[in-house]
């Protein structure tokens, strides 16, 4: 049924062929009538093209007759098709083809079963389970997260009164003062930092995205959503963003990626000398250098979290180290400025006075 219902199809595509051809040729014909009466005994040269136009019009006209003949009749094709619609024989030939399908499947499916290696089939289980229990395991934490967050959220300003008073009660005074001094501090840098990161992020990837749809880049919005998180990331956030971003362009287009790399280029330049520390400021008081070796010791260490919260996480501890020499300099009364120490060859040690090496020459 499937293949007379294809031979009718295809035969009247043949004539609807066969209907333009014809159209075509009387086009052709009566142009051509038009030109050699206008032409008088000389044919002008449009009628040699209708004239060529209508010798290849009756080539095919006679190539599609020849096809409909060697196709037969369609009016057949419809008095069989119209049999078949009530032939219980047909029917059951039909049946008995997919019964035996269906008993191949059943049979191969059995044997297989009984192939398997019951353990193998353990451990299939085992790894599906596994995969299960890790989502709902980690959909639960997050739940419990979210939910702990808000309670934290309600309560914060008792949590954080309850907290001043037990540092006050367990330390003297002054070590309570400047506990809470330095947890400001920490508050103060990891608060502006973050959220400045975040902010400026954000900024960088709508830029991003504007800049690439007029560029006419493939994948905007992916390639946008990479280099807008690896921003988070500081000094590398950007060329780590770009490595596989640039790796999908070239798959479209190579020139297109030459392109990219150079926005990629320009955009980070703008970032780091224009909107991030408009944005930043100098929040965390570290230097370029210190900034470099936090993101690659706290990365190395703790992945893409230490990369994140290494700068920081560093600042605090510079702080803390630089607290630390600046109490130990005012007990033995040195001077604290760091230019005092910038030319020194020795320091008196009964009277703190500086000599510095140009004095010693």
């Amino acid at each position: 049924r499937t293949q007379w219902n294809s031979d009718k199809g295809h035969y009247e595509r043949v004539e609807r062929e066969l209907d333009d051809a014809l159209n075509r040729r009387d086009h052709a014909q009566r142009y051509y009538e038009a030109l050699r009466h206008q032409g008088g005994p000389y044919l002008p040269p449009e009628a040699e093209g209708y004239r060529a136009d209508l010798a290849r019009t009756e080539a095919d006209i006679a190539r599609l007759q020849g096809r409909l003949q060697a196709m037969g009749d369609p009016a057949a094709i419809d008095s069989r098709l119209d049999e078949l619609k009530d032939d219980p024989e047909a029917e059951q030939v039909v049946m008995d083809v997919l019964n035996r399908i269906y008993m191949e499947i059943q049979r191969w499916g059995e044997d297989y079963m009984r192939r398997m290696d019951m353990n193998r089939l353990t451990d299939i289980i085992i790894q599906v389970s596994s995969g299960v229990m890790g989502i709902v395991n980690l959909f639960k934490n997050w739940l419990i997260g979210l939910i702990a967050m808000v309670y934290l959220l309600n309560i914060k300003e008792k949590l954080l009164a309850q907290f001043r008073k037990a540092v006050y009660a367990l330390f003297r005074t002054e070590t309570a003062n400047a506990i809470l001094d330095e947890l400001r501090f920490v508050d103060q840098v990891f608060g502006g930092f973050i959220v400045g990161k975040i902010v400026d992020s954000i900024i960088i990837g709508f830029i991003c995205f504007v800049c690439l749809q007029l560029m006419r880049m493939p994948y905007p919005m992916l390639l946008s959503a990479i280099i807008g998180v690896t921003n988070v990331i500081p000094f590398f956030g950007p060329f780590i963003g770009a490595i596989p971003s640039a790796i999908l362009v070239l798959l479209v287009s190579p020139v297109k990626c030459l392109y990219f790399l150079l926005f990629v280029l320009v955009l980070q330049q703008f970032d780091g000398n224009i909107l991030g520390p408009r944005i930043l400021g100098n929040s965390t008081g570290v230097s370029s250098f210190w900034v470099m070796f936090s993101i690659i010791f706290f990365g190395g260490l703790f992945g893409f979290a230490g990369m994140l919260l290494g700068v920081p996480v560093f600042a605090v501890l510079s702080d803390l180290l630089l607290r630390f020499i600046n109490r130990r300099l005012r007990k033995k009364k040195l001077p604290l400025e760091e230019e005092s120490y910038v030319d020194v060859a020795k320091i008196d040690p009964h009277t703190g006075q500086v000599h510095s090496i140009k004095e010693q020459k």
